[in-house]
């Protein structure tokens, strides 16, 4: 598979801890914040960085396999417009010591709860369960998909339910692969 450009205003770094939340950690006249990290020598060092360069995973919530402008649709469409946007303005009001209206309570809960489930480890779970229940749908119905096929005369379907499933979700999560942990393409659980 050749590599696919991305629209120009479509984001790369997918946070999984808001930016606004980590401006409030950062020191210091730079604006940085300080963060452990494990080196190339596997001794873990303390480095400073920008709120917009920690936090984040390439691409954590892209789509594969959609049309090239829906593919960061959960990170601009979801966590950046319905999350953080709607967490930060509530966030100001709870520094500022401000009374909530019920639904900036309900839009806080809405941010905290989202904390969990945006981490890399959190998407690597998610498809695996995906690609798990894929694998159970596909065995469920191999039987009514073999007749299927067999009345089709087997030319215009692929050999196997699996494999239809597979072209169908061959890109999804892709960009999981190799981050929290490894998930094993070759099997299920």
């Amino acid at each position: 598979m050749g590599y696919v450009k991305q629209p120009q205003n479509q984001p790369k770094k997918h946070h999984f801890f808001a930016q606004f939340h980590l401006k409030a950690w950062a020191e210091g006249a730079d604006g940085k914040l300080p963060t452990y990290q494990r080196v190339a020598d596997n001794t873990i060092k303390l480095l400073r960085f920008l709120p917009e360069d920690t936090g984040f995973e390439t691409r954590l919530y892209t789509l594969e396999d959609v049309p090239e402008e829906d593919r960061q649709k959960i990170e601009t469409d979801f966590f950046a417009k319905h999350v953080d946007n709607h967490g930060a303005q509530v966030y100001r009001k709870i520094i500022a010591n401000e009374q909530m209206t019920a639904e900036e309570r309900a839009r806080w809960v809405r941010y905290v709860m989202a904390q969990r489930a945006r981490t890399p480890d959190v998407m690597k779970h998610v498809k695996h369960m995906v690609d798990r229940g894929i694998h159970e749908l596909c065995e469920e119905h191999k039987h009514l998909y073999e007749v299927a096929r067999a009345n089709d005369g087997g030319d215009n379907l692929p050999l196997s339910v699996h494999e239809l499933f597979g072209q169908a979700f061959s890109g999804w999560g892709k960009n999981l692969e190799g981050r929290a942990g490894r998930w094993d393409r070759k099997g299920f659980p």
